[in-house]
């Protein structure tokens, strides 16, 4: 699995992540044991990037990137994932 994180994505991602962080992306609509949000109606249409600095077994997809990111995903939220995924930064979002 690949994604394409875009310069603007890239800027901002690099100030917040240490060279030794993991990085989830995880479901963020209350399916995940990330999620801080309630269940909604909209599983599969949220995601988020959890930073941990440990390996989570749920996690062990790994998704290549440009940006050289130890990246992963779940098994739960590949099901939702497809190609051409791209990460893009904007109006801070």
């Amino acid at each position: 699995m690949r994604i394409n994180i875009k310069p603007a994505a890239q800027d901002y991602l690099r100030n917040k992540i240490q060279d030794t962080d993991n990085v989830f992306l995880a479901l963020d609509d209350g399916s995940s044991k990330y999620s801080m949000v309630g269940g909604t109606c909209t599983i599969g249409s949220s995601f988020q990037l959890v930073l941990r600095n440990d390996d989570d077994a749920d996690y062990a997809i790994g998704m290549d990137n440009n940006a050289n990111l130890a990246l992963t995903t779940g098994d739960e939220e590949s099901t939702y994932l497809g190609n051409g995924l791209a990460l893009d930064y904007k109006n801070a979002a």
